[in-house]
């Protein structure tokens, strides 16, 4: 980590950080009681969650919290990339992203759109109506990359 914070390591801090978690993590949540306990919060969050959505129901919720970072402070973002997209995925939730133009420093920004499982046909189709009302993909600005 050392060597990464000075652009020596062949590593990126984000991989680094993400290790160091998941060895601290491992000291630390290694009993079965907590494992049954953090097991029984996520089926009935995942489940409450397929309630609400039903057979027809998405939620629109924003792919990340912030423009792109830094790349050097990307790693201290992982505790947000987990809460905005990583969690749809291990819930195992459909989920699509859409482009939704470029904020007022040029950056691009997007939401995401979510539905119960085996409900994919819903995330596409919302994903085409948002997408044609605003506009689509648009290429970052040459101001972006001077600033």
């Amino acid at each position: 980590m050392i060597k990464a914070i000075f652009g020596q390591s062949h590593h990126t801090m984000s991989l680094l950080y993400v290790a160091l978690l998941d060895h601290v993590g491992h000291r630390i949540y290694s009993g079965k009681e907590m494992l049954r306990y953090y097991s029984q919060g996520f089926k009935e969050f995942q489940q409450k969650l397929q309630k609400l959505l039903g057979k027809n129901g998405v939620l629109i919720y924003p792919t990340f919290r912030n423009t792109a970072p830094f790349p050097e402070l990307a790693f201290g973002e992982l505790p947000n990339i987990v809460l905005y997209s990583s969690l749809v995925n291990v819930l195992g939730f459909p989920a699509v992203q859409i482009p939704m133009g470029l904020n007022s420093k040029g950056m691009p920004m997007g939401l995401q759109v979510i539905a119960a499982p085996y409900q994919d046909r819903l995330c596409l189709a919302v994903a085409k109506e948002l997408e044609t009302a605003f506009g689509g993909w648009v290429p970052p600005s040459i101001s972006a990359t001077n600033n």
